[in-house]
């Protein structure tokens, strides 16, 4: 059998076809895969910190950052043949983290166990929503704060629509795309211009714009948090962080999806989180706006990275489907 994986290099992204490595426990069959495109456009422009090779890497990556590489951590697929032991996941549907390929040779201890029910589509946002998760947790969103989001979109919109089903709270969004914007307003969303709430008991910044940062702080309360969610990469951020920083006792909290927020190791753990995301994303109520995602073949996965070299606009979340 022959699979096809997405590569990329300093200059271009190609497709691969090669032989299917022997069987881990597992080999899946692709069925769709979610293109993070912040992270992966930092990736292939060659933006990545030094040690992105430690810090970075992904489950069954190959290649290097600083070389050629493969990429991508979020892939659901069909189970299509096992190791003895693990014919009970025969034909299951399951989400592995896994570079962008038509096929996944894996073990068995790396794959989650999809419900048969879901949307394989809406399953590939299960990693994104665990980023969405570890920042509530990291921001302590409790019933009655006043909340805004800066950037509408994958992360800003799927954390807009969890906020927004805790009782009392009413996520204010602002993004410098009018666009996007509207979709917010579509959805059901305030937007800042909107609101009549001068200072913000929490703000997200989602944008990976420092701009964006600063405006958050600018506008939280005495005691306010500001949780950071977005890469720079190798991008210096400069700050004004004076009497009103200083003096208003604001917090900027860095929240990162590769660890559960300390004050929850005795109550969650990796499984449990996706466990909670799966709940989420069965959730019609958790919706994404129309703009913020789209759905493209595999085969024409190279030439999307390669045109996503050299766009700085904002684009929407794009779905692989093989």
């Amino acid at each position: 059998m022959t699979a096809t994986t997405l590569w990329h290099d300093a200059n271009q992204s190609w497709l691969d076809r090669h032989s299917v490595p022997p069987t881990h426990d597992l080999l899946i069959q692709s069925v769709a895969s979610l293109v993070s495109t912040g992270t992966e456009r930092l990736a292939i422009r060659g933006e990545l910190p030094p040690d992105a090779d430690q810090t970075m890497s992904v489950p069954y990556m190959q290649g290097s950052f600083k070389t050629a590489f493969t990429y991508g951590y979020s892939l659901v697929g069909k189970v299509i043949d096992t190791a003895p032991t693990y014919t009970r996941l025969s034909n299951a549907l399951v989400h592995v983290m896994h570079p962008h390929a038509t096929h996944a040779s894996v073990g068995a201890e790396a794959v989650t166990v999809l419900p048969p029910t879901i949307d394989p589509a809406r399953a590939a946002l299960l990693s994104t929503m665990e980023t969405v998760v570890n920042a509530c947790w990291d921001s302590g969103v409790a019933m009655g704060d006043t909340v805004v989001i800066f950037g509408f979109g994958l992360i800003g919109n799927l954390l807009a629509s969890v906020i927004r089903a805790m009782p009392g709270v009413k996520p204010v969004i602002h993004d410098h795309d009018p666009a996007r914007l509207d979709a917010a307003k579509k959805a059901g969303f305030n937007t800042l211009e909107q609101s009549s709430v001068t200072a913000y008991d929490i703000a997200f910044n989602t944008t990976s714009h420092s701009d964006a940062l600063q405006h958050a702080i600018d506008i939280t309360t005495t005691d306010g948090r500001v949780i950071e969610l977005s890469w720079y990469g190798q991008r210096h951020v400069t700050l004004a962080l004076g009497a009103a920083f200083h003096y208003g006792r604001k917090r900027i909290i860095s929240s990162q999806v590769s660890r559960i927020p300390a004050h929850l190791g005795s109550q969650h753990n990796y499984t449990s989180r996706k466990a909670l995301c799966l709940e989420l994303l069965e959730d019609p109520a958790i919706a994404l706006a129309d703009n913020n995602s789209l759905t493209m073949p595999f085969d024409q996965a190279a030439a999307h990275f390669n045109a996503l070299r050299t766009q700085s606009q904002n684009l929407p979340a794009v779905i692989l489907e093989y």
